[in-house]
């Protein structure tokens, strides 16, 4: 892990159990400690999901993250040093969904290191109880990292559910279950 993802996961443990009465974490053992892994959860809050598997996980991972939030400048400076990947949205800067061939290269290239990606397949936080239609990205990057290496890589896939209770109340409770 490097300093400045230790630094991040630090703040942020702490942050959460000020902001929650309880965050319960099932499953932490399903992650694979090492080796290519890609992984899925629901986006029901935002800002609040990825800090909960940031802390949850047992190693580190790598985001993907709508390119209009790297406009904020203090977020912007620590995803880049969290190697967060950009992706271009359709509804995002102006309508124009732009070319997201370096966001797939990236993922190609962090997983074929043995490195763990993770993203939201929903493609955008909502606050529905059920889960929003999956799009296509992750299973194209699953797939396009597989065939990279010749269908070699041995990429993992894993699942990761986040629930809220009480979500938009301080003092709330989540649960991270994990495979």
């Amino acid at each position: 892990m490097t300093l400045i993802y230790r630094f991040v996961r630090w703040i942020l443990r702490a942050a959460l159990r000020l902001y929650y009465t309880e965050i319960e974490l099932v499953g932490r053992d399903n992650v694979p400690a090492d080796g290519p892994l890609l992984v899925l959860a629901n986006h029901h809050n935002g800002m609040v999901d990825p800090m909960l598997l940031i802390v949850s996980a047992p190693r580190q991972l790598r985001f993907i993250a709508k390119s209009t939030l790297f406009k904020i400048p203090v977020l912007a400076f620590f995803m880049r040093g969290m190697k967060t990947i950009r992706a271009y949205r359709a509804q995002d800067a102006g309508g124009v969904r732009q070319d997201n061939s370096k966001l797939y290269e990236a993922v190609g290239e962090a997983l074929s290191s043995g490195g763990a990606i993770s993203l939201f397949p929903e493609g955008k936080s909502h606050d529905d109880p059920a889960l929003a239609e999956f799009k296509h990205g992750a299973a194209k990057m699953a797939l396009e990292a597989e065939a990279r290496a010749g269908w070699n890589l041995g990429l993992r896939v894993q699942l990761c559910g986040i629930h809220f209770e009480r979500s938009r109340l301080y003092r709330g409770k989540a649960l991270v279950t994990i495979g």
